[in-house]
């Protein structure tokens, strides 16, 4: 074993046992003159130039960063001008586009038809019964219909009967 670590050995072991319970730093472990073995001590007026210098840092940083977000989000006039124009636009837009219930009855009138449509739909319900109703209706408007044709053709022949014995007569009377 190198004698220069024996003797640093024993420095250790005796700083150890004399500084116990005590910080223990490398100014304290070592036996030098020329290194202080004291703390430092901080005067008030100290403490509070260092609290003022980091507040003032602290304070130019979020300036630094203000003004990067303000540069990022700057707009020209032409653009806010343009935003306000779009802006406007939309709610002049949203004005024309539906008026909104100005009064209260008209609101329920709107309510009660509505809901009077729906129980309509409800009741109407028998569908079979409604298909028939609708093919009967057909039926008979398609039976009148027929029958007005029948009509109209029977007339006709009445009337070309007639003018034929009316032929017949004219010619039996040359």
């Amino acid at each position: 074993m190198h004698p220069f670590t024996a003797d640093c050995t024993i420095i250790f072991c005796l700083s150890v046992k004399k500084f116990r319970g005590k910080g223990k730093s490398a100014h304290d472990l070592v036996n030098d003159p020329r290194l202080s073995s004291e703390p430092v001590t901080v005067s008030a007026m100290d403490d509070a130039a260092s609290l003022s210098a980091s507040n003032d840092l602290l304070r130019e940083a979020e300036e630094r960063r203000r003004r990067r977000e303000d540069a990022a989000n700057l707009e020209t006039a032409e653009e806010r001008e343009a935003r306000a124009q779009r802006l406007y636009a939309v709610e002049a837009a949203i004005k024309e586009s539906k008026p909104l219930v100005s009064d209260l009855g008209d609101f329920k009138d709107e309510v009660a038809t509505y809901r009077s449509k729906t129980k309509q739909l409800r009741a109407r319900k028998d569908r079979e019964a409604e298909t028939m109703n609708l093919l009967s209706r057909f039926e008979s408007r398609l039976l009148s219909e027929i029958q007005a044709k029948e009509a109209t053709d029977s007339e006709k022949k009445a009337a070309e009967e007639e003018s034929a014995k009316a032929a017949a007569k004219d010619e039996a009377v040359w």
